[in-house]
C-alpha cells in the first residue's frame, strides 16, 4: 500500500487595493473559490484585524503521488501570481510524509 503524503501551503498576500474589510472580503472570497474549485485544496485563512490589507492563505492536500503535489503547488503559485488583486510577499510549501 502506498503511503498518502500531504503537502502544506503558505501564501502571504498583500491586497493591492484593500482599502476596507469589505474590500478584503470580497478579494478573498473571489480567490478562494477559484482556489478550491480548481484545486481541490483544503483553505484556510489566518487574518490580522489591524492590518486590513494583509492576509496568509493556508492550503492542504493530500495525495498519494508526491509529483502531482508538487504540480499543484506550482500551479496555485502560477494562479496566485497571475490574480491582479493581490500581491504575494511569502510562499512556502512543504510534504509531510
Amino acid at each position: 500500500m502506498t503511503a498518502m503524503h500531504i503537502a502544506k501551503m503558505i501564501f502571504q498576500l498583500k491586497i493591492a487595493e484593500g482599502y476596507s474589510i469589505k474590500d478584503r472580503r470580497r478579494v478573498l472570497r473571489s480567490l478562494r473559490d477559484r482556489l478550491k474549485k480548481r484545486f481541490n485544496v483544503s483553505l484556510v485563512v489566518e487574518e490580522d484585524p489591524k492590518i486590513i490589507n494583509l492576509l496568509t492563505l493556508h492550503l492542504v492536500q493530500i495525495n498519494r503521488d508526491m509529483r502531482a503535489l508538487d504540480s499543484s503547488y506550482e500551479n496555485c503559485l502560477g494562479m496566485i501570481l497571475e490574480f491582479e488583486e493581490t500581491v504575494l510577499v511569502h510562499h512556502e510549501f512543504d510534504i509531510l510524509q
